[in-house]
């Protein structure tokens, strides 16, 4: 695994020499701060996930291979395959076998497994002193301690002979190079067809400032309820399986990407099936709140780097980072509320009682204007309010659907516009309650001879509704 090492005593990181030079402190990570952490056999330490017996993904650590714990022996390989040797109170980059180059790697707090942003020790092996007990086991400690007065002074030394490391020039704070964080971004417009195609970008980060010749970063798809997606700058489809790795050059220097991402054939992503699907899962009430992730089941992509470009060094990839994909209802043009509730971004749907007083639709202008039509024509309002899914039981709400074409949008392009509905509890549905789709359109009504040079948008919203009996 790739791996940087910051010393906050020296307020840097320990930087492989050039050539045959000293280690040094630098006060940027960068390609100089970066080594492989290696076993004793000097192969890569691997840390990736894997398939299981069931085809789920299992990880090496899950199954006790490649674990990286307090105390285990490593060893250090820079870009060129050479190793780092302890030298009495020097350490150097040479071309070994990895078993002159042991290290041990001590977890300062706590034991078990050593992770990203752990604080480290690095001791290296001493001849064994029979005169030591219980642990006979000698260490010279890696200490960054640049000595500001003295230009000659070595920044990156071994430590004195101890068991354990001393002070705070022994203590490193333990990175993990090849470490990828990111999110997704997808954005639902109610101007329309984007009501329900969401669509925005992959935004990943490694944890370094640019690895030596650039990389390769894998992302693959998991557990995606979708027909299709477009991905990356080459706009390619993805469509089931999704477990399919997708490799995207990170090019030198560089420690971020984003890749444009969206829906191309939804299933989840409509806000109905959503919130029908979800109140016959749990508990209806609580749907009146934000429920979790508003694009549903749209959440997982994993990734990581799978080779940093070095010489004779390739590395596997590394544990891949489940990256949420969030969504956000932008509710440009339009803001609703049904029966007192508002639509607002985090919402599918709203609940209602049959009992309560009429229920009123309130649709009214959002933070973005509709452009004023009158010399060509007024803007339709429609409303359309059916049973979902489609034929599952009988009853409607009236009038459905409501159309009004007398909506005359001001200058300032503001309206709003208020419609009643009169539920219609029908006594067999099951379970006590009837589920509907609501969808509300505003539509510029105009003449063919008089399109104007900018295409005015046609915008609308669609939400579940649960009438409860």
């Amino acid at each position: 695994m790739l791996f940087h090492l910051f010393s906050p005593h020296a307020n840097g990181y320990v930087t492989l020499p050039a050539g045959n030079g000293n280690f040094t402190v630098s006060h940027r990570p960068g390609p100089g701060t970066v080594m492989d952490m290696c076993g004793e056999n000097g192969m890569t330490i691997i840390r990736q996930m894997n398939y299981g017996p069931n085809n789920d993904f299992v990880s090496f650590d899950a199954v006790g291979q490649n674990k990286l714990e307090h105390r285990t022996t490593v060893t250090l390989k820079a870009p060129n395959g050479h190793f780092v040797r302890p030298d009495g109170p020097d350490v150097k980059l040479q071309n070994i076998v990895p078993q002159l180059g042991r290290f041990t790697i001590r977890k300062i707090s706590g034991s078990g497994r050593i992770r990203h942003g752990d604080t480290v020790a690095l001791g290296a092996f001493q001849p064994y002193d029979r005169r030591r007990r219980p642990d006979a086991q000698q260490y010279r400690w890696l200490q960054a301690d640049p000595d500001d007065n003295n230009s000659a002074t070595k920044e990156v030394i071994l430590g004195g002979k101890s068991l354990n490391p001393g002070g705070d020039s022994q203590r490193f704070v333990f990175f993990e190079a090849n470490l990828v964080v990111g999110t997704a971004n997808l954005d639902v417009s109610d101007a329309a067809p984007r009501e329900a195609l969401p669509l925005g970008s992959l935004n990943l980060r490694l944890s370094h400032e640019g690895l030596p010749n650039g990389s390769t970063l894998q992302i693959r798809f998991t557990s995606v309820l979708g027909q299709s997606f477009r991905f990356g700058n080459a706009g390619a489809v993805l469509t089931p399986p999704f477990d399919v790795v997708h490799s995207v050059s990170v090019p030198h220097g560089v420690n971020a990407v984003s890749l444009p991402l969206s829906v191309v054939a939804p299933t989840r992503a409509d806000p109905v099936e959503r919130f029908i699907d979800a109140f016959n899962r749990f508990d209806g009430p609580a749907l009146n709140r934000a429920d979790g992730n508003p694009l549903g089941e749209l959440t997982v992509v994993d990734s990581g780097i799978f080779s940093w470009n070095g010489v004779d060094v390739d590395i596997y990839p590394a544990s891949p980072r489940l990256v949420g994909v969030n969504g956000v209802r932008v509710q440009d043009y339009l803001k609703i509320s049904f029966g007192g509730t508002e639509i607002g971004p985090t919402t599918d749907g709203v609940i209602i009682s049959a009992s309560r007083p009429t229920p009123r639709l309130v649709v009214s202008a959002g933070p973005r204007r509709l452009s004023a039509v009158r010399s060509q024509g007024p803007y339709y309002f429609v409303v359309s309010i059916v049973p979902f899914p489609a034929n599952a039981h009988s009853n409607q709400i009236t009038p459905s659907p409501l159309i009004d074409p007398i909506l005359i949008m001001p200058a300032n392009g503001a309206f709003s516009r208020t419609v009643n509905f009169n539920p219609i509890p029908a006594p067999t549905s099951p379970g006590g309650f009837d589920s509907y789709a609501v969808e509300v359109y505003v539509i510029p009504n105009i003449p063919r001879r008089r399109i104007p040079l900018r295409p005015l948008p046609n915008v609308m919203r669609r939400f579940g509704l649960i009438v409860q009996h």
